[in-house]
């Protein structure tokens, strides 16, 4: 019975901006959850693979702060 937590950009939710909302995808089961983090950032400042913001926006440090307590938030449960 093993949880995986995983922040991901959900390209399927994307603004007429360019910009879609970073959710964090919580599996157990082979069953899948979103939770919404509040997040929006653009497609290019998103490092899939680090699964992080990447360091071009200017509050990137808050936006990942943000992400990372949400993240350990739904650890908790």
């Amino acid at each position: 019975m093993r949880i995986k937590i995983v922040p991901i950009l959900r390209k399927d939710r994307t603004s007429k901006a360019g910009s879609a909302p970073i959710h964090i995808r919580v599996t157990h089961n082979r069953k899948s959850r979103f939770i919404a983090t509040g997040v929006t950032i653009p497609f290019d400042s998103w490092d899939a693979e680090k699964q992080r913001v990447k360091p071009n926006l200017p509050e990137s440090q808050e936006l990942q702060l943000q992400i990372d307590k949400k993240i350990g938030g739904i650890g908790r449960w």
